[in-house]
């Protein structure tokens, strides 16, 4: 896959992929989900500019292409038909990708250290740093999803409609790629249910009209529902360490909708 990214993206067009590897190579992507999101929230080894070659660590080795490298060969799978629900609708690979991150960045928000009782409510770094990072992700996702959008507004944003497809239309099984080790995940998933395409033109209008803001985004709904269902898990919902660990996550956000902005399109 390593090799498979730099040669799509040779002259900075990995966003141009044929329509008959779209499929395939959003299969194999989804694979990799655990590096993807390591590279796109920056804790991968080299990140951003990435290296050349896989890192070797036995089970545990991993590509680490550059994050724009990444993101522009994410965006050029991400508009081809995956699947179809059971009323016969498209579900598109972005889709399948943006799902895996999701469940990905449940288990990830669960890896967090346990803070003594006394100190619960006190702002505890690992959680700022978990925040961080699955913010970066989201807003990077969500961007990918806008351009999308901004191509060809009428078609994407009726495939990316607001239902949560997985939800009522029997999609979950498609997304098999990852899977959701434990009730904890399961239930934060299972909380995580905002319609992400919501998300998704709120920032593709953001972008249309040229008013985006590196102090506001309005696309940051999904990301505060994962976190929300994380500190529910871990009841911890509303203390200041919570509340200042999605803060930490909607400048994360901001950070990795505008770097996925500027691998993807010129915006004036």
């Amino acid at each position: 896959m390593q090799e498979t990214i730099s040669v799509l993206d040779q002259d900075s067009k990995g966003d141009t992929i044929p329509q008959n590897l779209k499929v395939p190579l959003g299969r194999a992507l989804s694979d990799y989900t655990v590096d993807t999101h390591a590279i796109l929230s920056g804790t991968a080894p080299g990140s951003p500019t990435g290296g050349d070659a896989i890192t070797a660590r036995g089970d545990e080795s991993g590509i680490t292409n550059s994050k724009h490298s990444l993101l522009r060969v994410m965006r050029g799978v991400s508009d081809a038909a995956y699947g179809q629900t059971t009323d016969g609708e498209p579900v598109l690979v972005y889709d399948m990708l943006y799902e895996n991150e999701k469940r990905y960045a449940a288990e990830y928000l669960l890896t967090a250290k346990d803070a003594p009782p006394e100190q619960v409510g006190n702002v505890v770094g690992d959680w700022d740093n978990k925040a961080r990072h699955v913010g970066e992700v989201y807003g990077a996702m969500n961007a990918i999803g806008s351009d999308m959008t901004l191509d060809d507004r009428d078609t994407k944003i009726g495939n990316l409609n607001d239902e949560m497809r997985y939800t009522y239309h029997g999609v979950g099984g498609l997304f098999t790629q990852i899977p959701v080790v434990g009730d904890p995940i399961q239930r934060m998933v299972d909380a995580a249910t905002y319609e992400y395409s919501k998300d998704v033109a709120a920032e593709a209008e953001d972008a249309a009209r040229a008013k985006e803001s590196t102090n506001t985004s309005a696309g940051i709904a999904g990301t505060n529902q994962l976190l929300d269902a994380w500190g529910n898990e871990r009841g911890f919902a509303g203390t200041d360490a919570h509340d200042h660990a999605k803060g930490e996550a909607k400048q994360s956000y901001i950070t990795g909708r505008e770097d996925a902005y500027s691998a993807l399109r010129t915006r004036k």
